[in-house]
């Protein structure tokens, strides 16, 4: 069976007014079919399908939902709309305390929203809360939630039977997940002699158990080394392309920006813009961005870059006896037109340009800093 290539932006991008269209189409995706894997409550006994279900149903839908707390005195997310198609990775980004956790709890069934609805393939979260379940994957991630000294088959096949997988299915069942995680050699292993990277991949796994509509991620690479983190990034790519829905958040801009096909920014409980990179680039109203090295005695030149057109934004950081510079541009100009502007004023003050001086279009860690002001609650 084929599974859906990667696109670019499969939703039009949509601003917390909700405006910028409908969602455009997706591209065709293996379905996959449903079982239970979540890790919270079990569905021991339930008969559960197999069937797969049609294509175009979402895999996940916040519906204008919102959840407070402490009698309605605090609300963690606000009127909250967004849709996840299969074979989409979509990425939630926001400074802590913005509401992202909330919103992964509220997605794997573990919390009801205060109002609106959560509708996992197609089932209210809320009111058909067990259906709901068995079609979301949770990996949490961590050193927690297995059992050290059993094996990684012995974990998952216990993991599979809590979830209601038949047991005549559990075997292949466990073999296909290790696959799918590249852990088939090592599934006699005990966890406990996994590395962080392993035990990682054995959490996705877990989440794969039955076939899951959605993935649900919570910081998938948090305290990874860069390797492995690659190559958890890679699997997320191949779940994607065979149909899964993985929604997940993460602090790592390079990886959000690495993996995902459509980014969601939220601030203060609220989502404030839904598109593409290029999209939430473009809406952080940064076209550029200059960074260098400077000694710290040439001060004036900070203001003076400060005070130009178009700067959006300047930051400065130590080094030692220098200063890093990073400019942040809203400006018509190109990059090399704005690079040639900065080697002159660099010459109009007499300072030697420097040599890590660059002007180029802006990631979405820079596009993201541009936004945090905004982002964070009063």
């Amino acid at each position: 069976m084929t599974g859906a290539t990667r696109y670019a932006a499969p939703q039009t991008p949509t601003t917390a007014d909700g405006s910028g269209g409908k969602r455009a189409d997706v591209p065709p995706a293996r379905r996959p079919t449903s079982f239970c894997t979540h890790l919270i409550e079990n569905t021991i006994g339930e008969n559960i399908s197999t069937d797969s279900n049609d294509s175009k149903v979402p895999a996940l839908e916040f519906r204008n939902v919102s959840r407070t707390y402490d009698k309605g005195k605090f609300t963690a997310v606000s009127e909250v709309s967004l849709t996840v198609e299969p074979g989409q990775i979509h990425a939630l980004i926001g400074p802590n305390g913005a509401g992202k956790t909330t919103l992964v709890k509220m997605a794997a069934s573990i919390l009801d929203p205060s109002q609106g609805e959560v509708i996992v393939d197609g089932h209210n979260a809320t009111t058909h809360s067990q259906q709901a379940r068995r079609d979301v994957g949770l990996a949490l991630g961590g050193e927690l939630g297995f059992y050290p000294r059993a094996s990684a088959i012995k974990n998952l096949r216990f993991f599979a039977n809590v979830a209601g997988i038949p047991s005549k299915n559990i075997p292949a069942e466990t073999e296909r997940v290790l696959e799918a995680v590249s852990l088939s050699k090592n599934g006699n292993q005990k966890v406990n002699s996994f590395s962080r990277g392993m035990v990682q991949r054995l959490h996705i796994a877990r989440a794969l158990l039955g076939h899951p509509a959605l993935l649900v991620m919570d910081e998938p690479t948090n305290g990874l080394d860069p390797d492995i983190a690659l190559s958890i990034r890679t699997l997320l790519k191949d779940l994607a392309n065979n149909g899964h829905a993985v929604f997940l958040t993460s602090h790592t801009m390079s990886e959000i920006e690495d993996v995902s096909h459509v980014i969601s920014v939220i601030g203060a409980g609220r989502i404030h813009f839904t598109g593409g990179l290029t999209e939430v680039v473009n809406y952080a109203g940064v076209t550029a961005t200059t960074t260098a090295t400077i000694h710290a005695r040439n001060k004036d030149i900070v203001e003076t870059l400060r005070s130009q057109p178009h700067v959006k934004e300047l930051r400065q950081s130590p080094k030692g006896a220098r200063w890093g510079l990073t400019v942040f541009w809203e400006s018509s100009q190109t990059p090399a037109q704005i690079q040639a502007e900065v080697q002159r004023i660099f010459r109009e003050h007499s300072i030697e340009i420097p040599n890590d001086l660059v002007t180029r279009k802006p990631t979405l860690e820079e596009a993201y800093l541009s936004l945090a002001g905004e982002l964070k609650r009063p």
